[in-house]
């Protein structure tokens, strides 16, 4: 009996060193109980494979054919997606026929679009988050849909029968991702493009549903977007989607929170990344955690107004691209302007910044996932809230205590001190 509760123990001992000496290189990914989305079951890139393989084997080579496939073995992923219908990409859109972008719990997104004349109509678009190491792109491209390929045959991987697989991250991805390829999207509250672009609501009676000022032009998303959810059943593509096209409800509600759910998912994601390196950084995981819970209002004007500088470059750019994409242009109201570009949001994004350059000789802009780089402490928690929250939880792992708030003078200084 004793050598059998020697043995358990020994067997306890050795899952909970394993588990840690496997979590040393993976961070935990902060778990946001807002997310409607964390818990779907989502496929990975090897799953798409898969069913590529197992569709093409019936003789089934379309995007219409393997979506189908996809939707038997990932029902959840299906639920969870934002609509472009303005699209920069390479893949063309209109509000009738809009780019879908598949995000389930996040670790993988799929786009595609439903215009058989628009441009990469014949393409599937994937990203997949692999963890601290960053994301991985690629193109998938059907003949049987029609068009040429625009990934070189040096670049192709494999074909599963028409189908053409590239390898990760081809130059048509990276040419506008970057050699170190990241998502594009803009910060919270606008998404210029998109349905719900205005914080997640359509435009009602000519006037924007949030503290935005009158929206001066036509009401072109209500009626396009019923329309879209009228028709989306006896479209080969789009009848696969169940979420928000499915429900009954404009897309109005609290829990259609459909691109401020994006945003954060690119957040937390980020901020996994951000902070990989300084686990057993005491000094710099109790000022990561304080940011967003001290004031850091207290810093000098000469070292947030760079940064503030920059927030309304970014402001100004939303608002030009916002008018290009609805017709028609929208002034943001004091309100917006205050949440996006204020003092305390530049001064929690200066505070990241120095913090994150003194413990990890790390840039945020090398990591940032927004249109115009460096601007993602947008993400509708007023901050970006998961860098603390996960610095904190860290904190609690390998130090077993919080940040002392009432420190937050002396955690905060440490911003202008040089590493001990």
């Amino acid at each position: 009996m004793k050598l059998n509760r020697t043995i358990a123990l020994l067997f306890i001992v050795f899952n909970s060193l394993t588990a840690l000496v496997a979590g040393a290189s993976e961070l935990p990914l902060y778990i946001d109980m807002d997310l409607p989305s964390q818990n779907a079951k989502t496929p990975a890139f090897q799953d798409i494979v898969s069913s590529l393989r197992s569709s093409s084997q019936l003789g089934h080579e379309t995007i219409a054919e393997v979506l189908a496939d996809l939707k038997v073995r990932f029902p959840d992923f299906f639920d969870y997606y934002v609509l472009n219908y303005s699209s920069s990409s390479l893949q063309g859109s209109s509000r009738a026929l809009p780019r879908v972008i598949l995000h389930g719990n996040g670790n993988l997104f799929l786009a595609f679009n439903g215009d058989a004349k628009a441009r990469g109509y014949s393409d599937l678009e994937i990203i997949e988050f692999k963890g601290t190491s960053g994301y991985e792109f690629r193109s998938l491209h059907f003949p049987k849909d029609g068009a040429t390929s625009r990934v070189d045959a040096n670049e192709i991987s494999e074909r599963i029968g028409s189908i053409e697989v590239s390898k990760p991250n081809p130059t048509v991805c990276t040419s506008c991702h970057g050699s170190q390829a990241r998502p594009i999207w803009d910060p919270y509250t606008v998404w210029p493009g998109f349905y719900g672009a205005d914080d997640d609501g359509l435009f009602m009676y000519g006037r924007a549903k949030s503290d935005y000022a009158p929206f001066e032009g036509p009401d072109l998303d209500t009626p396009a977007y019923a329309d879209l959810k009228k028709h989306y059943k006896n479209h080969p593509r789009y009848k696969n989607l169940e979420g928000i096209l499915a429900s009954h409800r404009l897309l109005t509600s609290p829990k259609d929170r459909i691109n401020r759910n994006v945003t954060k998912i690119f957040s937390d994601q980020m901020s996994r990344r951000l902070l990989q390196g300084l686990e057993e950084n005491e000094s710099a995981l109790e000022t990561i955690g304080a940011i967003e819970g001290c004031r850091t209002s207290y810093l000098p004007d000469s070292l947030t107004q760079s940064t503030r500088l920059r927030l309304q470059e970014s402001l100004a750019n939303q608002r030009q691209r916002f008018a290009m994409s609805n017709g028609a242009y929208s002034l943001f109201s004091p309100v917006a302007v205050e949440f996006m570009s204020g003092p305390r949001l530049a001064s929690n994004m200066t505070a990241y910044e120095i913090a994150l350059s003194k413990y990890a000789q790390r840039n945020l802009l090398d990591y940032s996932y927004t249109r115009m780089r460096g601007y993602d402490l947008q993400d509708g928690r007023g901050g970006l809230h998961a860098l603390s929250l996960m610095a904190r939880d860290l904190l609690k792992r390998r130090f077993h205590h919080d940040v002392d708030f009432h420190r937050c003078d002396e955690l905060l200084a440490r911003l202008e001190s040089p590493v001990p």
